[in-house]
C-alpha cells in the first residue's frame, strides 16, 4: 500500500514539475517575443519628434544635466511637475553620455530602449498579479492581451510618465500583495517605497499613502488586524521617498510644495463641461488657477446640478475610457498601428466593459477584491481633472485582468449550469 501512495505522489509531483516547466517556458517565451519586438521598435523607430509636454520634459532634463536647475518652463527653479519621470530621463541621458556625449539622438534612443524594457517588465507583472486569482491559461491570455494592446506598444516611445508610471504602479500593487502574503516590516518597507517612486512619477499615487490604514480597518472588521508596526514601516518609508523633493521646495522656493503646482491646470479644464477656455482663466498659474477651478465646480452644483453631476460622472467616465489613447499614424514615426491595425485597437471598448464586468464581480474573490478597489479609485482619481484618454492609460492592464477574471466567473457559472442539468437528468 504504502508503495502505491509513493507512486501517486510522484506522478503529480511530476504532473505539477510538468506543468510548472511548460509555465514556464511559455511565460519566458513571451516575454522573449515581446523583448525582441519593442526593443527592436524602439532601435529602429526612435522618438523622433517632441510635442507638447515632451518638450517640456526634455528641457527639463537637460536643463537638470547642464545647469543644475530643477525647470520645468524655463531656467530657473519651479515646481511644475514632480521629480520622478525628469530624474528617469536624466538618468538616461547620463547613459547615453557616457557613450556619445552630448548627442541629443542617442539620448532620446537610450530613454526609448529604457521604457521599452519597462514596457517588457509590465507584462511580467500582469502575469504575476493574474496568476493570483487566474489558472495560467487565462492569466497567460491576460499577459498577451497587455502585449498586443496597440497603446502599451506605442507609449513607450513617446517622451511622457505614462509607461514608468504604469510599470511602478504594477510593481506597487505586486509588492502590496506579497506584503500581504508574507507580511514582515521590509517587504511593507519596499512597498511603501514603490507607493512612493509610483507618486513622485504622477502625484494621484499618494493616496495610496492610506492603503494599510483600509487594509488594518478591513482585517479589524475581520477579526484579523493587521500587525501595526508594518503600517508604520509603510508609512515612514512611503513619506521618506518625499521628504527630499519637500527639501529641495522648502529651499529652492521658499514654501511647502508636497506634490508639484501644476494640479491646478487640469482640475481647472476639468471643471468645465463644454471646455471653454474662458478669460478668466488666462495669465493664470498654479494655486490660482486651482482656486478659479474650485469657484466653477461650487457654482455649478450649486447653480446647474444635474449637469454638473452628470459631467463629473457619467460624461467623464466616457471621455476617459471611451476610446483608446492613441495619436494618428500620420502624426506618428510608430508602426504599430499600421503593423496591427485599427479594428484591434478598437476593440478597446470591449476590454473595459469586460474588465467592469470582472471589476465588480471579483469583489467576492479575496485576492481580485483589492484590485476592483485599485480599479474603481484609480478611476475615482481621474474624474475631479480634464477627461483625456491618456490619463486612463494606467488603469487597462488591471482592466485586462478583470477581463480575464470575468471570463473565470463566466465559465464557473456554466461548469455548475452544467453539472445541474446533469443532476436533474440522472
Amino acid at each position: 500500500m504504502s508503495h502505491v501512495l509513493q507512486n501517486l505522489f510522484r506522478k503529480i509531483r511530476s504532473i505539477r514539475n510538468g506543468a510548472s516547466r511548460h509555465t514556464r517556458l511559455t511565460l519566458s517565451g513571451l516575454l522573449v517575443a515581446a523583448a525582441v519586438w519593442r526593443i527592436s521598435e524602439g532601435v529602429l523607430m526612435p522618438i523622433s519628434y517632441l510635442t507638447g509636454d515632451m518638450v517640456h520634459y526634455d528641457h527639463l532634463a537637460l536643463t537638470m544635466l547642464n545647469h543644475h536647475v530643477y525647470s520645468y518652463w524655463s531656467t530657473t527653479p519651479d515646481a511644475q511637475v514632480t521629480p520622478g519621470y525628469p530624474l528617469f530621463l536624466a538618468l538616461c541621458y547620463v547613459i547615453a553620455n557616457l557613450f556619445y556625449p552630448d548627442q541629443h539622438a542617442v539620448q532620446l534612443l537610450v530613454a526609448t530602449i529604457a521604457q521599452e524594457v519597462l514596457s517588457v517588465f509590465s507584462i511580467y507583472l500582469v502575469y504575476k498579479l493574474s496568476r493570483r486569482i487566474l489558472p495560467v491559461s487565462l492569466a497567460t491570455g491576460v499577459s498577451i492581451l497587455w502585449f498586443l494592446y496597440p497603446t502599451a506598444a506605442w507609449a513607450p516611445r513617446l517622451l511622457l510618465t505614462e509607461t514608468l508610471y504604469t510599470t511602478l504602479l504594477l510593481l506597487s500593487v505586486y509588492l502590496f500583495y506579497t506584503a500581504l502574503d508574507r507580511p514582515s516590516v521590509w517587504i511593507w518597507a519596499w512597498c511603501g517605497l514603490a507607493f512612493g517612486a509610483t507618486t513622485l512619477v504622477r502625484p494621484t499615487a499618494g493616496a495610496f499613502l492610506l492603503a494599510p490604514v483600509v487594509v488594518w480597518a478591513w482585517r479589524f472588521w475581520r477579526r484579523k488586524p493587521l500587525n501595526l508596526r508594518f503600517g508604520l514601516a509603510y508609512g515612514a518609508v512611503f513619506i521618506a521617498a518625499l521628504v527630499p523633493w519637500w527639501v529641495r521646495n522648502f529651499i529652492s522656493l521658499h514654501r511647502i510644495i508636497l506634490t508639484d503646482t501644476d494640479s491646478g491646470n487640469p482640475l481647472l479644464y476639468g471643471s468645465d463641461p463644454n471646455f471653454q477656455v474662458d478669460q478668466l482663466s488666462k495669465g493664470l498659474h498654479g494655486m490660482s488657477q486651482g482656486a478659479l477651478a474650485v469657484q466653477r465646480i461650487l457654482y455649478g452644483f450649486s447653480h446647474e446640478f444635474w449637469t454638473y453631476l452628470w459631467w463629473y460622472t457619467g460624461d467623464k467616465l466616457w471621455l476617459l475610457f471611451g476610446s483608446p489613447w492613441f495619436v494618428e499614424p500620420s502624426q506618428s514615426s510608430a508602426s504599430v498601428f499600421a503593423d496591427i491595425g485599427y479594428a484591434w485597437l478598437h476593440l478597446h471598448i470591449a476590454w473595459v466593459i469586460l474588465g467592469l464586468l470582472g471589476v465588480f464581480a471579483g469583489f467576492k474573490h479575496p485576492d481580485m477584491r483589492f484590485i476592483s478597489v485599485l480599479v474603481l479609485l484609480l478611476m475615482g482619481f481621474e474624474l475631479p481633472f480634464i477627461p483625456i484618454p491618456r490619463y486612463s492609460y494606467p488603469v487597462m492592464p488591471f482592466m485586462f485582468i478583470g477581463a480575464g477574471y470575468f471570463a473565470k466567473w463566466v465559465g464557473a457559472l456554466e461548469l455548475q449550469r452544467r453539472a445541474l442539468t446533469k443532476r436533474s437528468f440522472l
